[in-house]
């Protein structure tokens, strides 16, 4: 197995695993799946290239992303997203982090959840290129820096994010929130930086 330094973020600030990666055995799973009930964001792990952005019968609402990084080309597949959630099209660049769609139910799914692929190259029908994305999102989130923030008056999770350049996401993942219109004053707040 290869020491994996890359920086993947977390495609959720869901962490409540329902199936994890399995590619040995007769319970194949080539991804990892990310569930819980509510609204909840979906964002790009890093940055890259939309390579498909469309409806699949076994998907559902369905992005892929091509990221090629220290000149080593991955591929990502966010699957399952609500109904008409999709926030990118095909051949648009994106940046980590940025909101790509909403966790749905949508195509072979009999629950709300995300099912996330990480491929070392390009996504292909027999998933041959699959790896568990958990050992790559670890990994990532290992190297992340924090500082530590004190919420002020009028402070919202949206405005603390732009002004040190993060996600709202990964904020609420890092302190642990599952509302992201409620802080208040004087809550320390960890931001996460690289």
């Amino acid at each position: 197995m290869e020491v994996n330094l890359l920086m993947f973020i977390f495609p959720t600030s869901i962490t409540t695993i329902s199936n994890p990666f399995q590619n040995k055995g007769p319970n194949k799973h080539f991804g990892t799946d990310f569930a819980a009930k509510g609204v909840h964001e979906i964002v790009a792990t890093a940055s890259g290239t939309v390579s498909k952005s469309y409806y699949s019968n076994s998907y559902g609402e369905c992005i892929m992303i091509i990221h090629t990084i220290n000149g080593r080309v991955y591929e990502t597949v966010y699957a399952h997203l609500q109904k008409g959630s999709r926030k990118v099209l095909a051949g648009q660049k994106v940046k980590q982090g940025q909101l790509i769609g909403i966790m749905g139910s949508t195509g072979n799914s009999t629950g709300q959840h995300l099912h996330y692929e990480l491929h070392l190259g390009r996504w292909n029908d027999a998933k041959s290129n699959a790896v568990d994305p958990m050992n790559y999102l670890t990994a990532a989130s290992q190297s992340i820096q924090y500082l530590n923030y004190v919420v002020k008056k009028g402070d919202t999770l949206t405005k603390i994010s732009k002004q040190y350049q993060t996600t709202i996401n990964a904020i609420m993942q890092a302190n642990n929130l599952s509302d992201k219109n409620y802080i208040y004053a004087g809550q320390s707040l960890k931001i996460p930086f690289k």
